[in-house]
């Protein structure tokens, strides 16, 4: 269970705090917005023990002057446990649960090359008639394919690529053992 993680237990008190205020939404958009700008290396200046934990919730205060108060106090928090360069994990993990709790469900689709905005349209369509509405498809180019797609949603991985069958093809073909009558005339 994620909420058993360290990240997770941050996670569930933000929300849970956001839900309280009534601004779960913004402080969602907000993690959106910020878990990519918040790595440890942009971070990690702000944790050095020889700027000290004023001046790092200063800076931080100010950075996150426009951000829900949830977020900033999350941050202000997080000098204070020293527990900064968790704030990309922890925001990351907000917005998990934020989406799961609200029926969001992500599909990872691979394809091996460029489709039509009318071909990404019937297959968001095919799968938001079996997900669900909160379907929302995430799609990538990977010419590594050859042909076809892959989906995955959570554990479940589809591989309706030509690289997967040709894979298979050469494992048959290897598989096969070779004898005299394989080449035998009447065969």
């Amino acid at each position: 269970m994620a909420s058993a993680t360290i990240p997770g237990v941050y996670a569930a008190a933000l929300l849970a705090v956001a839900q309280d205020r009534g601004t779960t939404a913004a402080v969602a958009e907000s993690c959106r917005k910020l878990v990519d700008a918040l790595t440890p290396d942009v971070l990690r200046p702000l944790d050095n023990p020889l700027i000290g934990k004023p001046a790092a919730k200063a800076a931080l205060a100010g950075v996150m002057a426009n951000e829900p108060k949830e977020i900033a106090d999350l941050m202000q928090l997080l000098v204070e446990r020293n527990r900064l360069e968790s704030a990309g994990e922890i925001l990351r993990e907000a917005i998990r649960q934020h989406e799961a709790h609200a029926g969001i469900v992500h599909v990872a689709v691979r394809v091996a090359g460029p489709v039509s905005p009318a071909f990404s349209a019937e297959f968001t369509d095919r799968i938001r008639t079996r997900r669900g509405a909160g379907a929302v498809l995430d799609l990538t180019v990977d010419p590594t394919l050859i042909g076809g797609f892959t989906t995955r949603v959570g554990d479940e991985y589809v591989d309706a690529s030509v690289r997967r069958q040709l894979a298979e093809m050469r494992q048959a073909m290897l598989a096969t053992p070779v004898t005299d009558t394989l080449w035998a005339a009447d065969a």
